[in-house]
């Protein structure tokens, strides 16, 4: 993975890296969120057939130690809580937004669907606060 400059997101607060590999938000990919509108947002992410995708997108609203460990780590920053802010985890198998409010979750999933190409979103991490 490697980073990238805060420009690839579009957003001046986020920090992030990106590996060269990713996968689609088919509609397979299941959605784990209580929320109508997060799943409402990811649900339009969704391509139409796809050769591989994401099992699943799931919203926690927490922000375990170990993500965000991960998060300053990766990406040479420091985490702070923000009823705002997020991580996105995404994996190759599944992506995962954690946020320590509701607020902080919607603004993860419009940044998936602001990552999302046709469906498509590479792997990385996005830490925004």
């Amino acid at each position: 993975m490697r980073m990238n400059d805060r420009s690839d997101t579009g957003l001046l607060t986020a920090h992030a890296a990106f590996g060269d590999t990713g996968n689609y938000i088919a509609p397979a990919t299941g959605i784990l969120s209580d929320n109508a509108v997060i799943r409402r947002v990811i649900e339009r992410l969704r391509c139409g057939e796809a050769p591989a995708w994401f099992a699943q997108v799931a919203f926690q609203r927490s922000v375990p130690a170990s993500i965000r460990a991960k998060a300053e780590a990766i990406l040479a920053c420091s985490y702070k809580e923000h009823p705002e802010g997020y991580i996105l985890d995404i994996a190759e198998e599944a992506i995962a937004v954690y946020a320590s409010s509701d607020r902080g979750l919607l603004y993860g999933a419009h940044m998936l669907a602001h990552l999302a190409k046709g469906g498509w979103i590479r792997c990385g991490i996005v830490y925004n606060r």
